[in-house]
């Protein structure tokens, strides 16, 4: 009965008013900096899995991204201050301390690196902006001296 209602009153309203004051409510644009990101997100992850994948796998990918985000070659001993900026992006971990960051780091990706392989993959690879991804790529699938 709502449904017949509502049906019967959008179609009492004038198509003028229903094309020029409520569809443009109903598409919010998106900043196109924000569209660029999400592509990059889903293309370059491709690359980087079918990479991985291939040669390696997911406890290696991880463990190098960690080290790319990290900005060392060396295992995740101690976090370093380009990690902690990193892990601020996220607006939950915004306001975390270099100290508690450094306890969330080991909790979550040291202590139990094979649980969920691939959200923490997707974690890590969403924190870095498209230009970090593509400096990933480039370091660590297209140069295979890393």
């Amino acid at each position: 009965m709502n449904t017949e209602i509502n049906v019967r009153l959008l179609e009492q309203i004038p198509e003028e008013i229903i094309i020029n004051n409520i569809i443009p409510f109903t598409y919010n644009l998106q900043q196109r900096k924000l569209l660029r990101d999400i592509r990059s997100f889903s293309s370059d992850f491709s690359i980087v899995e079918n990479a991985y994948a291939y040669d390696y796998n997911y406890d290696i990918l991880i463990y190098d991204l960690l080290n790319f985000c990290n900005n060392t070659r060396i295992g995740l001993r101690n976090m370093n201050n380009n990690f902690a900026v990193l892990l601020n992006r996220i607006f939950k971990l915004r306001h975390y301390s270099y100290k508690k960051l450094d306890k969330f780091v080991f909790n979550v990706f040291r202590r139990d690196l094979i649980i969920n392989p691939m959200r923490k993959l997707r974690f890590l690879w969403g924190i870095l902006t498209p230009i970090e991804r593509t400096r990933f790529i480039n370091q660590y699938v297209l140069n295979d001296d890393h």
